[in-house]
């Protein structure tokens, strides 16, 4: 993919909306997109209802949420997993946020299972003890 490639823009429209379309677009053609990993995402995935009465939002959705990457390697157009009917939960292609963790590292050029820190006494790694599988339908 290159920067003046603009076939990822379209699908990501709906998910992040035109300014953050708009600033991927601007961050692509400044710089080297190839070599550049995007990652966008929040910390939870919102239900499609609410617990509370009307018009006080909807509740936080930590079985089923939405990152979206580009660049770095990553497979352009590639959706991966499936909520249920309504949106409450992760049914098909299920990963935990150590996949994703697991595939950024490697994209990066990193070994998720040998890149570690120490603390608290120990060895830790950021996809855990027992290391994460990739998101191979994505991952280069």
């Amino acid at each position: 993919m290159t920067a003046s490639t603009t076939s990822w823009q379209r699908p990501a429209r709906p998910f992040l909306g035109s300014r953050w379309t708009a600033r991927a677009a601007t961050t692509t053609r400044s710089i080297r997109f190839p070599s550049t990993l995007i990652i966008w995402g929040g910390e939870f995935g919102r239900q499609p209802t609410a617990e509370y009465a009307t018009g006080t939002g909807r509740d936080h959705n930590a079985y089923g949420f939405t990152m979206w990457m580009a660049g770095g390697g990553i497979k352009g157009g590639t959706s991966v997993g499936e909520t249920d009917e309504l949106g409450a939960s992760a049914v098909t292609d299920r990963f935990h946020v150590k996949n994703l963790h697991a595939t950024a590292l490697h994209q990066l050029g990193l070994d998720p299972d040998k890149l570690t820190y120490f603390y608290g006494g120990l060895d830790q790694k950021l996809v855990g003890v027992e290391g994460a599988e990739l998101m191979r339908k994505i991952a280069s």
